[in-house]
């Protein structure tokens, strides 16, 4: 029998223990046992390892119990990215524009911001093509080419009217031109003042044909409606909104072409002068200047042509030609020029040669006069050199 109710009470013990930790809870116990005691209720915090921290939080190691961290705190404890290391990304400040470089900042890439845009360090100006520096950190170095450099811009003309004002406006409808677009001007009569006009070959009225190349104007880009503009004497004065202010009416009618010439400093900028026929500026066996250029700095392809006229008793016998730039580093060809002809007339129309073109150097700061002299030998009576003098910079 004592055997019996000693089973029994060993039997009972588990289920004991169990019911002492049965029922519900008191916030913050757990059931376990405290330094071996008997199982029941304790205080969570009592046991090792126990969740710390809030809801939502990320559990650590804080000493030998678990802690809680914020997103605060938890982003604070990772790296910074950087070009070395991975880890959190810096603070963007926002916008659209900015990306995540590899030294890890934000910044404003070159080539983005929006269709047809370069945002940098540099300011660029309306009508123009930014350079951009890829050897530092700016982006944008200059406001670069103009819209009149593009090849393939097609030349356009127009009656037009102009005001007398400040600025003087140009009417011409629907022009459909940009900001920069080289202009220059013609008219039956007088230009607004200061304006200058095309001035048309001696002995000629036909259209397009003039003594010498014609004062160029650019649009301003900020004056620019569907049918009206304003006119700057150089691109920089274009970019800043510089107009010409007029201070006459002018009279006839007045034409404009647009984007027929290469603007001044650009390539393709070309430059000639006609000297037409004079009879009697010349001596016989005598050096004379018959045409000149003013060239500003750059590399530029001259030629032309070169003529002896005479009078009705004339007899030409031969004539010299040459061109070039007295300067003394740069004395040899390619950068001088000449040609010769040695040939015998009985008429006094003489001859007309055209001369090879050669490549002339204009240093810094420029510009350098070019010279076309005649050496010319003839009998009898009068004569005189005449003929065309061009240039085309090529650099």
């Amino acid at each position: 029998m004592k055997r019996f109710f000693l089973a029994l009470i060993l039997s009972l013990l588990p289920v004991g223990a169990w019911a002492q930790c049965n029922g519900v809870f008191a916030a913050g116990t757990v059931c376990g046992t405290v330094a071996g005691g008997i199982p029941g209720q304790v205080p969570a915090a009592t046991i090792t390892a126990n969740p710390g921290g809030s809801p939502g939080q990320v559990q650590f190691n804080n000493t030998g119990v678990f802690g809680g961290l914020t997103n605060t705190q938890l982003t604070a404890l990772v790296n910074s990215f950087s070009s070395s290391l991975s880890g959190s990304v810096p603070a963007s400040g926002g916008g659209t524009t900015n990306f995540l470089r590899a030294d890890g900042s934000f910044a404003v890439p070159p080539g983005t911001g929006g269709p047809g845009n370069v945002i940098g360090s540099g300011s660029s100006v309306v009508g123009d093509l930014p350079l951009l520096n890829n050897t530092s950190a700016t982006a944008l170095i200059d406001s670069g080419f103009n819209a009149s450099q593009i090849a393939g811009l097609i030349p356009s003309t127009a009656t037009v009217t102009i005001t007398n004002a400040s600025p003087g406006v140009v009417t011409w409808t629907a022009h459909g031109l940009t900001a920069n677009a080289p202009i220059y001007l013609c008219t039956s009569g007088t230009l607004p003042t200061p304006l200058a006009a095309c001035t048309p070959a001696a002995g000629t009225t036909a259209p397009n044909t003039y003594a010498n190349n014609p004062t160029l104007y650019y649009v301003v880009g900020s004056s620019i409606t569907a049918n009206t503009f304003t006119l700057a004497t150089t691109i920089p004065n274009a970019n800043a909104g510089t107009a010409i202010n007029t201070s006459s009416a002018g009279s006839g009618t007045h034409t404009a072409f647009a984007n027929a010439m290469a603007c001044a400093g650009c390539i393709g900028e070309y430059i000639y002068k006609d000297t037409p026929l004079t009879n009697g500026n010349v001596t016989s066996g005598a050096n004379t200047i018959y045409n000149s250029l003013s060239l500003t700095a750059g590399i530029w392809e001259v030629g032309g042509s070169a003529g002896l006229f005479g009078a009705a008793t004339t007899v030409c016998q031969d004539n010299h030609v040459s061109y070039g730039i007295g300067i003394s580093v740069i004395a040899t060809a390619p950068s001088n020029g000449s040609t010769g002809f040695h040939i015998t007339s009985n008429n006094s129309n003489c001859y007309l040669f055209t001369l090879d073109s050669s490549q002339i150097v204009v240093p810094s700061p420029g510009p350098s006069t070019i010279n076309f002299v005649c050496l010319p030998d003839f009998t009898t009576s009068t004569a005189t050199c005449y003929g065309m003098a061009h240039a085309r910079r090529i650099h």
